[in-house]
């Protein structure tokens, strides 16, 4: 008798007990988890400067706009990302010059979120001066994948972590200046 044949959905292997332990697969979904855990983390900044922007100190109002209109079924990352870029070119022109890579940067990093949770993702290894692809279950083709397949390697991943740093000040920074701003206003 031949080795039995795992089945296949789609052209995709289904998964079993062996999988789980995929050294590959451990390593996309764990590239794939920061930077979704860290993008979380600024559009919560976002959040926080957009509901500072739009409402001062009434408890309730913060919390039905949290809620009602940046909740997570409500407004996107982009859209909210638009908002903010409006607001800073039509109330704090000034920080546009000092923070040029502002804008560019976060819409970088939305696109990257934005591809590590929809694409197939597989991991590069580096090897001395080598790169190495790791082509999971695609490389049955016999060819290198093109297309619909992201490659995230240390190196990016730590250039990442660099513009998430950064964002995350830019975007205390701009909290300050909407505060301070408000408190103007007021």
């Amino acid at each position: 008798m031949g080795k039995k044949k795992k089945k296949q959905v789609f052209n995709f292997p289904l998964l079993d007990e062996k999988d789980i332990s995929n050294t590959n697969d451990v390593k996309c979904a764990s590239y794939r988890g920061k930077i979704i855990h860290y993008m979380v983390e600024l559009e919560s900044l976002l959040d926080w400067a957009l509901m500072r922007y739009y409402i001062r100190n009434d408890e309730v109002k913060i919390y039905d706009f949290t809620h009602s209109i940046l909740g997570e079924e409500n407004l996107m990352l982009h859209s909210k990302f638009l908002a903010i870029s409006y607001i800073l070119h039509n109330r704090f022109p000034s920080f546009i010059p000092t923070h040029s890579y502002f804008l560019t940067t976060f819409d970088e990093l939305i696109t990257l979120r934005n591809k590590v949770a929809h694409l197939k993702m597989t991991a590069v290894f580096q090897h001395g001066n080598k790169i190495k692809y790791s082509l999971a279950d695609v490389k049955t083709s016999g060819h290198k994948p093109k297309g619909n397949i992201i490659y995230i390697s240390k190196d990016e991943l730590r250039v990442f972590y660099g513009k998430y740093n950064q964002l995350r000040k830019d975007l205390a920074e701009i909290i300050d200046l909407i505060e301070n701003g408000n408190k103007k206003e007021a």
